[in-house]
């Protein structure tokens, strides 16, 4: 299986409802970092045909809503450009929503039209976020703990402090 026959400087396979999808960053324009997303999925398994699905340029975003961001570094504000170097990971939050990693501080949340929608500070330097595609939900199959035990059952976990 090939990725579609687009040069991307990064590029990462997902899940987009229910299909296989990927996501290419590549520089803009203006070659301030990996700035423009194209997210593609998989019509045809067999013979490997990828359908363009939408393209978001996030430099244009930031010309839109005039993000800034606030270093704690510099304690000044900077704009978004700044620390908008690439994307480190891109995240279908539900159908017409994307969660992007951008930088160890910041999570930008948009709309599949480039809409800016949010941003999450994560914090300095000592946190860490990682975005996934797996979605917690409640298990139909009960863990055992102490409060289920009979009284005359022996733990199931036995350890030495």
């Amino acid at each position: 299986m090939h990725t579609p026959a687009q040069p991307y400087s990064d590029k990462k396979l997902f899940e987009m409802k229910g299909e296989l999808a990927f996501w290419g960053g590549r520089y803009s324009s203006s070659n301030i970092g990996l700035t423009v997303i194209d997210v593609w999925v998989m019509q045809d398994y067999k013979v490997g045909i990828w359908g363009f699905q939408y393209r978001m340029d996030l430099s244009s975003l930031e010309a839109s809503r005039q993000l800034y961001l606030s270093s704690y570094k510099k304690k000044k504000k900077t704009p978004l450009r700044q620390a908008l170097q690439w994307f480190n990971d891109v995240v279908l939050l539900n159908e017409r929503e994307l969660l992007i990693r951008f930088n160890s501080e910041h999570v930008l949340r948009c709309d599949t039209d480039g809409k800016f929608l949010g941003m999450v500070n994560i914090g300095k330097s000592q946190y860490r976020m990682m975005l996934t595609q797996y979605y917690l939900s409640e298990s139909i199959i009960p863990i055992p703990s102490n409060d289920m035990q009979e009284d005359d059952e022996v733990p199931p976990i036995i350890g030495h402090i």
